[in-house]
């Protein structure tokens, strides 16, 4: 199986160009709109390419050099295969907080189960049951059935409507 890698930019560029040429560089290789350049110079880690041989990511990287922005290549690991543990960078070393070991107060909450942190086993149920919901019941106690047969109301019960008043009608003809 060949290895694939993915090509990286977080913001670099080269200290010989000037950052609007980058941007303008950028811009051209890729046919990106303004607002798309921006998001790449953003300063976050950004995946240009993805999955690519090691020629073709090599050649994307030169490209991206002679634009002026400096990216990186990451080979990325089959499924199978453990992934690897990350390499100090030198900027990552002269930085305090950025080891990846964790802090004496990170290990006392990891190992010391009383610290109010704990891991939930795995299919365990994490947030607590909610109450049923309580519903009134409505009083029937004074709602009768009668059996089903016939008219629900019985002709006999209702009265007819008086006849309407007509006095005030004429037909007059007028000719």
């Amino acid at each position: 199986m060949t290895a694939t890698y993915d090509l990286i930019f977080s913001g670099e560029i080269d200290d010989s160009v000037k950052e609007a040429q980058v941007r303008k560089n950028v811009a051209a290789l890729f046919k990106a709109s303004p607002a798309q350049v921006e998001k790449l110079f953003s300063g976050k880690t950004v995946v240009l390419k993805n999955g690519l041989d090691e020629t073709t990511a090599k050649k994307y990287q030169a490209a991206l050099k002679k634009a002026g922005a400096v990216c990186q290549l990451r080979q990325k690991q089959p499924e199978n295969a453990p992934a690897p543990q990350p390499e100090a960078s030198p900027q990552a070393t002269s930085e305090p907080n950025a080891s990846s070991e964790p802090s004496s107060s990170d290990k006392t909450q990891i190992n010391n189960p009383g610290a109010g942190i704990t891991v939930a086993p795995v299919g365990a149920d994490v947030q607590d049951k909610k109450p049923d919901p309580h519903y009134d019941i409505p009083d029937t106690s004074s709602i009768s059935l009668r059996p089903q047969s016939g008219y629900l109301v019985d002709p006999s019960q209702d009265e007819p409507p008086p006849a309407p008043d007509t006095s005030h009608i004429t037909l007059d003809s007028k000719d």
